[in-house]
């Protein structure tokens, strides 16, 4: 499965990353939310693990509606 994670607090980030290597995922990870929102429209990714409360996410909203789309 191909997973985004968007994530501002990296060491979070790389956690997650990490445990989703593990168990065989392929696995990108953005640290604010125009980074990405890019990513989440490539179209890509089977999943997207999203921080909404993500401080550096000003985005997250159009993440979420561009993945429900």
């Amino acid at each position: 499965m191909h997973i985004l994670v968007v994530e501002d607090e990296q060491r979070l980030a790389f956690l997650l990353r990490r445990v989703l290597l593990e168990e065989r995922h392929t696995v990108d990870l953005a640290h604010d939310g125009h980074s990405g929102l890019d990513l989440a429209l490539s179209g890509t990714y089977d999943t997207v693990i999203l921080n909404i409360l993500c401080r550096r996410c000003s985005c997250s909203q159009h993440v979420v509606q561009s993945r429900i789309a």
